[in-house]
Parts: structure tokens; sequence; C-alpha cells
């Protein structure tokens, strides 16, 4: 929704290079990967994972000692319990201020080192962390403990994209201008933009999956790839549309 960037990797990959690592559910831990993350956090990175983390080896055998497993001292949190809920059912976190729906995954977690930056608000773990981050080296780690809706999702990672520096595949108007405290401004639903280099141009792939006309803010932009006329600020993608251009 962002427009950033994404590589999909695997648990046996480096971490070393990125700014952010994003591991959701990582129920099932290869060997040397809590390692790695140890090591990427305590070099300054941030790293992201959510309930279910840190359950069973590469054999699916438990780990002792609590979940999240090996990932707990980087982490901060141990896992008491998993709640899970019916579909009808549902509950909310408060975080920086705002509240959020969850769902379906509710986790019973204590914070040991990590710092809570969201807590439950109803039912049986009110007032638990259901967000936290915790300082580990010179990078941090953050825990999410519940399912939560897409409003939190997408505040939670503009937020934290910001805060990094990470700059979105299409530099918009909106964008280009915020501070590095805003959150980064969503494109709009449906659209995505992802980039790719050669080396010396950025080639930005703006793609409509949507069946109607949207507008785009492409800010500075750059020349149009199948009409070599340069394009700029406000763009409207048609039906299915794509528009390739280099800058």
């Amino acid at each position: 929704r962002m427009g950033v960037n994404v590589d999909i990797i695997d648990e046996t990959k480096p971490l070393d290079g990125y700014k952010l690592v994003v591991a959701p559910m990582t129920y099932m831990l290869r060997p040397g990967y809590a390692d790695r993350v140890r090591d990427f956090v305590a070099a300054g990175g941030t790293y992201v994972t959510t309930y279910v983390s840190g359950w069973v080896n590469e054999t699916d055998l438990c780990f002792l000692g609590g979940f999240p497993g090996p990932l707990r001292d980087v982490l901060g949190v141990w896992c008491e319990e998993t709640d899970a809920l019916r579909p009808q059912d549902s509950n909310e976190i408060l975080w920086r201020g705002k509240t959020y729906t969850l769902h379906e995954i509710a986790e019973l977690a204590h914070a040991e080192t990590a710092q809570p930056e969201g807590i439950y608000l109803h039912d049986f773990y009110e007032g638990f962390p259901a967000v936290t981050r915790n300082a580990f080296g010179r990078g941090r780690a953050f825990y999410i403990a519940a399912r939560m809706d897409d409003d939190f999702q997408l505040d939670f990672f503009s937020a934290l994209c910001a805060e990094l520096a990470i700059a979105p595949s299409l530099p918009t108007t909106a964008n280009a201008t915020a501070n590095v405290s805003d959150a980064l401004p969503a494109l709009p639903y449906g659209v995505t933009a992802t980039m790719r280099t050669d080396g010396e141009k950025d080639y930005v792939f703006v793609m409509n999956f949507t069946p109607r006309a949207i507008e785009v803010d492409l800010g500075a932009g750059g020349v149009d790839m199948s009409t070599s006329v340069p394009v700029s600020g406000s763009y409207t993608l048609p039906p299915r549309g794509l528009l390739i251009f280099a800058r």
C-alpha cells in the first residue's frame, strides 16, 4: 500500500544489509535463524514478528523454556497463552492514541525487557501488552501479539518506514515534503508501485488492479517508457492500467 519495495527471503538467507525485517508467524525456526535475528538487531536492525512465533524447531518439536523460544531474549517477551477468537468475536487495542480492532488470534504476552507500545482494551487480557518494542544492542525488535485489522497494519508499518527513512518506490509530492516522523502516505487502494534499476536508471512500475480509472500522484515522475513523454504530478491510470517510467 505504501509502494515500498520488498524482498521475500527464507530463514536461511542473511539479514545483514536490511534496515527492516518483517517475519510474521515464524512458527518453525530453522537452525541458526534465531542467531541471525539476534545479530541483525544487535547491529542496529529493526525486526518485527507476531503471534505464533518461535514455537517449534525444524522437526516440529516444541522449544522448552517458554515461547517465543530462542527469540525470547531479542523480543523481550514471554507468551503465556494464545486465545483463538470465534468468527463473531473481536477485541480492541490502543496504540499511539488510536483504537484498532483485532480478530481470530490474541496472545497473552508478558513484557520482560520489552516496553509495551499497545495494550488490549477488553476481556481477560485487558491491560496486557498487544504491541511491544524491545531495545537489543543497537537495534530494536517489535512483537505484535494479535491479528490486527488493515488499518493498524498500514499505520504501524508506514510509521516504521518513515522512522527508518525507507523510501517508497514512488516518491510523491506528499511524502517528498513529509517530515521523517510522519507516516508514509498510502497509494490509492488497488494501485501498486515497484521499482527496478539497472544501476544507472530507476524504472518505476505503477499498476492499477481495479476496474476503474484511478488518479495517482507521480511526484517528480520521469519519462514514460511507452511514449517517451515526460510524466509527473497527477496522472490517471486507466482501468487495469500500467505505467512504466524511467528516472
